[in-house]
């Protein structure tokens, strides 16, 4: 779309990424025009672009001086790639002196241990966010390897979740760290792209390189908070169906087919425990993709035949909302 001026100002679309400039912006039209691309849209698009055709520079400082302050630029413009990378190997010297490989990380005695590599990988993942957003980023010069470092990533995320499912009440100076997980979900790993991994192990003859395959496409789901849950049923598929289908274009109905059998079985489960209707339970996971947003307490309670116990309530709306976040997170692509 090209626009001279009517979506510079008052424009709001979190999904545009990018603003090609080429016209001489100043003051608050710069910063507005700038703006229409800082609309941050989840984990797919943690920052926007500005692709300048003018020389802009003096006028952006002078703008955000002007609407900031003084000192304004130097927190609005990265600081240049190479210093950012030089930050990122110092930090993973840091990291390996504490864990040297990644089978390390499993052998840290004690809270404060695993809290201390807790907080030096959050701030590798920190740097390497930021690094991202620039084109020449590269992980290969960096000092370590994509896999290495997401398999370092994937025991952040295992502490996490041991942290997570520990005995309640039980205090731990884990519980006083922000592990910002919005840092680890950055891999576009859709419907299409696992069929395509899945799908392609059936053209391996070989069974030692078609293990090796399965390995590399489950480890890819401990990259991400969400996409671990999908992991167990991914493996049961591959290992119990994938071998009695015939030929590599019947996959993806196939998987397709399984995805639903389980999603079903895991909603009949749940609403049977808990006594709700099952198209009733149906409807609750169709308003929360909708709004993004969970049922109410008492909208869940008087879904159920019998009022729930006063002392019981609580429990179950919570037991029902975590619910309604797992079929979520593990079903849905």
């Amino acid at each position: 779309m090209l626009v001279v001026n009517m979506f510079l100002t008052g424009f709001d679309s979190p999904r545009l990424n990018t603003l090609f400039v080429d016209k001489n912006l100043r003051y608050h039209g710069l910063i507005q025009a700038y703006s229409r691309t800082n609309r941050l849209l989840d984990s797919d698009k943690p920052h926007g672009n500005i692709i300048s055709f003018r020389n802009l520079k003096l006028a952006t400082d002078k703008a955000l001086a002007l609407f900031g302050d003084e000192n304004a630029k130097e927190v609005v413009f990265k600081r240049p790639y190479e210093e950012q990378k030089k930050d990122f190997e110092n930090k993973l010297v840091e990291l390996r002196a504490k864990v040297p490989t990644v089978a390390a990380v499993d052998a840290l005695q004690g809270e404060e241990e695993k809290a201390v590599f807790v907080k030096t990988f959050r701030d590798l993942l920190r740097i390497k966010s930021s690094l991202e957003t620039f084109a020449e980023f590269s992980f290969s010069e960096v000092g370590i390897t994509e896999q290495e470092f997401y398999d370092y990533q994937s025991k952040y995320l295992d502490i996490h979740e041991e942290r997570k499912n520990h005995e309640a009440g039980a205090e731990s100076i884990l519980d006083q760290i922000d592990f910002e997980l919005e840092l680890t979900m950055r891999d576009v790993i859709d419907f299409d792209y696992i069929i395509q991994l899945i799908a392609g192990l059936k053209n391996i003859s070989s069974q030692a390189v078609r293990e090796k395959k399965t390995e590399e496409i489950l480890r890819l789901f401990d990259r991400d908070i969400k996409l671990r849950k999908k992991k167990d049923l991914i493996k049961k598929f591959i290992e119990e169906n994938l071998p009695k289908i015939s030929k590599s274009d019947d996959v993806e109905k196939v998987f397709s087919e399984f995805w639903a059998s389980e999603r079903s079985a895991s909603l009949k489960t749940i609403a049977e425990a808990e006594h709700i209707p099952l198209d009733k339970f149906e409807e609750l996971i169709g308003e929360y993709l909708y709004t993004q947003k969970l049922p109410r307490g008492q909208d869940i309670a008087d879904l159920m035949p019998e009022p729930p116990p006063i002392l019981k309530r609580q429990g179950i709306i919570d037991r029902v909302k975590n619910a309604i976040e797992n079929i979520v997170d593990i079903f849905e692509w």
